[in-house]
């Protein structure tokens, strides 16, 4: 399924990807390994977070043949989202099932660093928390075949909806200070 390898992602890590696959389907290598971004996974606002734990996860179970409820169960009831673990696992199904090339997520949830394909999927749950769905399926269609990026953000976007009910967003929020004196 998957090669190991914000506070916003900015454009250019975004392009730096699309141009990668760009020269991977045309054939063209740079011979290079998947390298780590910039950014810290603890930098990112908590939804983000909770969706590269949760997909690192669900990685690693995928490959040790741990079922999906055994891996990730408990993550979701903890932050009272357990609907969407099954909307997670569609997601990340349809998306190694239909990805134009191997996809690229951390192996390891301890790693610090945001990799190559998790800018992706959290640049489209974030477009679909902002109601942006033709944003979002723009960017998923770099990622899997363009017929599926409509089926991947239909439980994507219940997804992204359920963790907003449970607080949780993919937008930095506000910090506030309060100055007294």
């Amino acid at each position: 399924f998957f090669i190991d390898n914000d506070s916003h992602l900015d454009l250019n890590s975004y392009q730096l990807i699309r141009n990668a696959r760009a020269n991977m389907q045309a054939g063209r290598s740079n011979n290079e390994t998947p390298t780590p971004y910039k950014t810290e996974v603890e930098q990112l606002p908590a939804a983000s977070q909770f969706a590269i734990f949760a997909m690192r996860v669900w990685n690693s179970a995928a490959r040790q043949k741990i079922p999906v409820e055994q891996a990730l169960g408990r993550l979701f009831a903890d932050f009272s989202c357990q609907p969407a673990l099954a909307l997670f696992d569609e997601c990340m199904l349809i998306g190694a099932m239909s990805a134009i090339t191997p996809l690229t997520i951390g192996c390891c949830p301890s790693n610090p660093k945001v990799v190559a394909d998790e800018t992706a999927l959290l640049s489209c749950f974030r477009a679909l928390e902002n109601a942006q769905t033709e944003t979002a399926e723009t960017i998923i269609a770099e990622i899997v075949m363009k017929p599926m990026a409509k089926a991947y953000c239909r439980p994507a976007a219940e997804f992204v909806r359920y963790l907003n009910q449970s607080g949780l967003t993919f937008v930095a929020t506000k910090k506030l200070s309060v100055v007294t004196g």
